[in-house]
């Protein structure tokens, strides 16, 4: 009994032990981790202490301070931030030009679309308009403690030029609707006569054959419907459209049979000086005829009735 007992004396002084060396172990281990990471730290100090960083207008740059003294680094880092107040203050310069031209270019966009009257009017309120502001930079309010006389009459121009421009902007809106109007007429007028012009050499195409020729180029040519609604303003369009329409239809009609049966047909059909047997072709334009033959034949009665 008594060997038994040593035996588990001594087990458990080895389990005591064990557990001693493996818990100062992982001490060690962790005092050498710190010890590795706070070496880290000090190198990522030592690195960083050991530049000089710089900023050109966002563009960073490192100079190691070895090489270069303490007084040109407060320089050159003096220079980076001037740089950089230098470069917003030409962008909000940009910015401000880029507003003045465009308020410039819509004044000149509006004065190209006035005449006459409408152009002096508004030329004029934009003479009161700069007049104004050039007797809005006089301080009156400091002008009345040092000379009245020469503060009303500032003031009273200003309220005569005033009154002035606002009359004059009235003016220039109603001269711009009148205008406006008299453009609208002017497009109507030119409408009516083209519709007139295609009626002439297509007849009946405004009321039989205008909503198929739109939906032709509109699904053909990806015309907006919009715009191809405007074919009044554009006759010449409007009927080489057709023409072309029609075309398109005779090519998906034909075929190598019907282009066959069709060329054997009009074989025998020869019209000859003098002659009095036979059929000849029809003088009336069909859609039958070849684009060719629609021309000529439309050209011919054309011709027919101016002779008459």
């Amino acid at each position: 009994m008594d060997e038994v007992e040593e035996a588990e004396e001594v087990e458990e002084v080895t389990d005591e032990t064990t557990d001693e060396v493996e818990a100062e172990a992982e001490d060690s281990q962790e005092d050498q981790a710190s010890d590795d990471s706070e070496d880290q730290e000090e190198q990522s100090e030592e690195k960083t202490d050991e530049f000089y960083e710089f900023d050109f207008g966002g563009n960073k740059k490192q100079f190691a301070k070895k090489n270069m003294p303490l007084e040109l680094a407060e320089e050159m880092q003096a220079f980076g931030k001037n740089l950089e107040s230098a470069h917003t203050k030409r962008s909000q310069d940009v910015a401000e030009h880029k507003k003045s031209l465009e308020a410039r270019e819509q004044a000149i966009q509006k004065l190209q679309g006035m005449h006459g009257d409408t152009l002096q009017e508004y030329s004029k309120g934009l003479q009161l308009r700069q007049d104004i502001a050039e007797l809005q930079k006089v301080d009156v309010q400091t002008l009345w403690q040092t000379n009245p006389d020469d503060a009303r009459k500032i003031s009273d121009a200003i309220s005569q030029k005033t009154a002035e421009f606002n009359q004059t902007v009235q003016q220039v809106s109603l001269l711009e609707q009148s205008q406006a109007q008299q453009g609208q007429q002017e497009i109507a007028r030119r409408a009516d006569e083209g519709v007139k012009q295609v009626e002439k050499r297509i007849p009946g195409f405004a009321k039989d054959k205008a909503s198929d020729v739109i939906n032709y180029v509109s699904n053909t040519y990806g015309i907006p419907r919009q715009e191809a609604d405007k074919w009044p303003l554009n006759p010449a369009g409007a009927e080489m459209a057709y023409k072309a329409m029609l075309y398109d239809q005779m090519q998906k009609k034909a075929n190598p049979k019907t282009v066959k049966k069709k060329v054997t047909q009009l074989k025998p059909v020869k019209s000859t000086k003098g002659g009095t047997g036979g059929t000849g072709k029809s003088s009336v334009p069909s859609d039958k005829d070849s684009v060719a033959d629609w021309v000529r034949k439309r050209e011919a009665q054309l011709a027919k009735r101016n002779m008459r």
